[in-house]
């Protein structure tokens, strides 16, 4: 709205000096008169226009106030160094996307673990956490059982840490979830665990990437 404005103001400007030079160029009686008229209407527009740039500039440095006072989602300002650091070494790394995209990772996983679903946790899990994984299902598939985690609520992911060692990239994060969690048969009955019990469940893993990898991908490698 303020632009508008503005842009208002250098029209009208243009006009009013495009109408005074074709009536000065009469030469009557009335010069005078409008050259005065002129002069007061570009002082008001003038003022106008200068209290519309203050207005915008006040606005801005408004905005800039707010963005620098977005806390991460850290555990101390140490970590929040060691997360700059690495964001200058690594343009891909954008904290408040990763922590979004944290988070999507872990329900995709307890989904896929709930289903036993071995090609989205392949997809997601480094080799050797996916075997500890795969070794899970095989129990339950192999006693006709099969694990059921309901998340009721989850707290905003915390960074722990993040370290760089050489082009290897990984950050720890805090998941606080309350859970409920059952074992079912193949009758659906309840074999272990409370379908009424909640619990609160601290979890942290560990994601990792690799900077000059070509996909942005990140991979849970410790849980």
């Amino acid at each position: 709205m303020i632009y508008a404005d503005i842009l208002f103001f250098a029209v009208v400007a243009a006009f009013l000096v495009l109408k005074l030079r074709r009536t000065l160029g009469k030469k009557d009686g009335t010069e005078e008169r409008l050259r005065e008229r002129m002069q007061k209407m570009q002082q008001e527009m003038s003022q106008q226009f200068h209290q519309a740039e203050a207005e915008i500039r006040t606005q801005v440095d408004k905005n800039v106030v707010e963005a620098e006072a977005v806390e991460l989602p850290v555990k101390d300002e140490k970590v929040a160094k060691k997360l700059e650091e690495i964001s200058q070494k690594d343009s891909r790394l954008d904290v408040s996307e990763f922590v979004k995209g944290a988070q999507r990772a872990f329900e995709m996983v307890v989904d896929a673990f709930n289903q036993q679903d071995k090609d989205v946790l392949r997809h997601l899990l480094a080799p050797d956490v996916f075997q500890q994984f795969e070794a899970e299902i095989d129990r339950l598939e192999k006693q006709g059982n099969q694990v059921q985690t309901t998340i009721v609520s989850m707290e905003p992911p915390l960074i722990l840490s993040a370290s760089l060692r050489g082009k290897r990239v990984q950050i720890e994060v805090e998941f606080v979830t309350e859970q409920i969690n059952v074992v079912r048969d193949k009758d659906d009955k309840v074999v272990e665990g409370n379908a009424s019990e909640v619990d609160e469940v601290r979890e942290d893993w560990v994601f990792e990437r690799q900077m000059d990898a070509s996909s942005p991908a990140w991979m849970v490698v410790a849980t």
